[in-house]
């Protein structure tokens, strides 16, 4: 998926096969369907790209409109032929910089596509085909194509005077590293909170996982003033929910889009403690690394993920989807280099 702003996202209409998010479709493919489900009415569909913008355009054009949709489920997915899809994202990149030119953009057009490219392998396993076959759709335009796609592209007023806080974390960081005293330098770091506590608390349920296997053993790595009764099974939950060290592993309120009941309720010296155990060690570096994330260290720690040189902790998992993964690569690499002078073309409008 290609992320514009807020929960907006356009997509390839080859790559619908649910009902997960609103959905609207903008394919002549899709409006001569028949659904037989009747749920899949709550499709919207247009023939083409022109009949949606005579429909919904407002004084800020179709951006502009996409810009005012709040989702009923967790996101809006626009599905669009390629040739669409390709148009609408060269007028995004082109808008959203401060001084856009055509090599800047069509280096945005080749990642953003050997991108895609690279996910479709995450689905070579799917049981959904259409997936992995809807990804490996587009290709990278020519550059004489793209120059003449470029030139006829006017900047969009709307994406480019818009306030950018709500726009995909890549072209952020993009902004922030070449001046992390930027305008949106609070909003990188707020996204850099959320990324951390959501890597934090699903590191805390691989470790949930290991705690309820060995749950008739877990007086073995537990500290001895904290043993639980294992001898009756029918009091084992009673014995766990109340205990200090363990009472985390069956708390319903801990979700990592509340990460502050966690920091509020839990001591960070249990979690310290069952890594050591279940890892069988614990090294300064992964005692700092709790620390940094509990005393809310983020550009530090942003500052650490970049020197590893081992990619981006902040576009893997959950996020992998939502972001461009080779982008935010080279950004980390440009970064580590020390000239920040190819950034400049990346600065925001």
């Amino acid at each position: 998926m290609f992320h514009v702003f807020k929960d907006v996202y356009l997509d390839l209409d080859e790559a619908f096969t649910s009902l997960r998010f609103d959905s609207i479709a903008i394919s002549d493919r899709w409006s001569k369907l028949i659904f037989l489900d009747p749920v899949a009415k709550f499709v919207r569909t247009y023939d083409s790209l022109a009949s949606f913008e005579a429909q919904h355009a407002n004084n800020a054009g179709i951006w502009g409109y996409l810009y005012t949709l709040t989702p009923k489920k967790s996101r809006i997915v626009i599905y669009l032929k390629p040739a669409d899809y390709q148009k609408l994202q060269i007028q995004y990149w082109k808008s959203i910089l401060k001084n856009p030119t055509a090599e800047t953009v069509y280096t945005l057009h080749k990642l953003f596509t050997e991108d895609r490219w690279f996910k479709s392998y995450l689905f070579s396993d799917s049981s959904v085909p259409s997936l992995r076959d809807a990804a490996r759709v587009l290709k990278v335009m020519s550059r004489e194509n793209f120059d003449a796609a470029y030139d006829t592209t006017p900047v969009i007023d709307f994406l480019h005077t818009m306030s950018k806080s709500t726009i995909s974390f890549e072209y952020l960081l993009a902004n922030y590293f070449r001046d992390p005293n930027s305008l949106y330098a609070p909003v990188v770091l707020q996204k850099i909170k959320q990324f951390t506590w959501t890597n934090w608390i699903m590191d805390l349920e691989d470790a949930k996982f290991d705690l309820i296997n060995l749950m008739f053993d877990v007086n073995n790595i537990l500290p001895p003033e904290h043993h639980i009764d294992v001898s009756d099974a029918s009091t084992l939950f009673a014995s766990v929910s109340t205990n200090e060290y363990l009472s985390w592993i069956v708390d319903p309120n801990i979700h990592y889009s509340a990460p502050e009941y966690l920091e509020a309720t839990y001591d960070k010296k249990i979690f310290k403690h069952f890594i050591y155990k279940l890892q069988c060690h614990i090294d300064d570096e992964s005692n700092r690394y709790i620390d940094m994330i509990y005393n809310h260290q983020y550009a530090e720690l942003l500052e650490e993920d970049v020197q590893r040189g081992l990619g981006s902790v902040y576009t893997q998992s959950r996020y992998q989807e939502r972001m461009n993964q080779v982008f935010t690569s080279w950004l980390y690499s440009v970064k580590r280099s020390g000239d920040l002078s190819p950034l400049d073309a990346y600065e925001l409008a």
